[in-house]
């Protein structure tokens, strides 16, 4: 995922010039993730992409200790030059116990306006070696803890980035409940139920299929992610035209930009009558032998049919 990212942040940066800043989960608050985005700076030495993450429950952090050259050394292997000394331990998760320090501010939330109590620490974190901006947070939403490699960002846009992260669930309901984005049915006969293959099955043709089948599903996603994109666009600059195609029922429009579904539908409704206006693209081509006449279905029946059924 770090490589997935800093990808995506090398083109950003081809494109516009700007730095990237990734909001994750708490599963890449880990020192792979952190060492990986470190390792990839801008030619005038800037971090490419920072990260900004929910801490685990279980994580510590340690107060830099002052180093105290009078003291007389103890026994063992003398400690690496430039390396960090460890101070006071402390729990992440505890500090929520005690919130008398914390910093009381409205913030727009989800976007809602919303009270949170932070508390915002620059504290040493064993798995980098480094120090680290930590932020305790307390709301009504829930309580975290947030950190980030990048101390120049404050408490409080630390705790905004992160709450931007909930978009791209929203983007994972639609592409699965509205776009069927996941509903790919590919398989091979290659790849056996059972742990060991038949005996006589080539296995370098049974490697082939299965990449050919990845790949499929891969293009299958790819495809439905794209098709999400094209419709999104058309919600915003196509909105005033949508909500007057659009043929259901919306109890509550919660704003003027229609969603996803509302979209496809009135796109849907109006897809066979607009498709003769297209009929040099290939896709026209295909599609238009297979539509059903604008006859009605059952003319040909005749009138002892209904008769019959009534």
């Amino acid at each position: 995922m770090a490589n997935l990212g800093i990808k995506a942040a090398e083109h950003i940066y081809k494109a516009t010039g700007e730095c990237t800043i990734g909001a994750f989960d708490a599963y890449f608050s880990k020192k792979t993730m952190f060492n990986a985005l470190k390792g990839k700076t801008t030619s005038d030495g800037r971090q490419l992409m920072t990260a900004v993450t929910r801490a685990q429950d279980n994580y510590v952090a340690y107060f830099p200790a002052t180093p105290t050259p009078d003291k007389k050394r103890r026994r063992g292997r003398p400690k690496k030059e430039g390396a960090n000394l460890y101070g006071e331990k402390v729990v992440l998760k505890s500090l929520l116990k005690d919130m008398s320090d914390f910093t009381e501010v409205t913030m727009n939330l989800y976007g809602k306006d919303t009270k949170v109590k932070y508390l915002c620490l620059d504290l040493l974190w064993k798995s980098t070696d480094t120090i680290m901006r930590f932020v305790v947070v307390s709301s009504s939403v829930g309580q975290c803890v947030l950190m980030t490699d990048d101390l120049t960002l404050t408490a409080e846009e630390i705790i905004t980035i992160y709450t931007l992260r909930f978009k791209i669930e929203t983007s994972f309901d639609e592409q699965k409940n509205e776009m069927g984005c996941f509903d790919y049915h590919f398989w091979t006969k290659s790849l056996e139920r059972r742990k060991r293959r038949q005996a006589g099955t080539d296995p370098h043709e049974t490697i082939d299929d299965v990449e050919s089948t990845k790949k499929a599903i891969s293009a299958f996603v790819c495809l439905g992610t794209i098709a999400t994109g094209i419709l999104t666009i058309m919600a915003f600059k196509h909105d005033c035209e949508i909500w007057a195609r659009y043929p259901g029922w919306v109890r509550t429009v919660r704003s003027r930009i229609p969603s996803i579904s509302v979209t496809k539908e009135s796109f849907a409704h109006s897809f066979h009558a607009d498709l003769h206006h297209f009929s040099h693209i290939p896709i026209a081509k295909i599609i238009s032998p297979l539509l059903r006449k604008s006859d009605f279905l059952y003319a040909t029946l005749g009138d002892n049919f209904f008769a019959n059924a009534a």
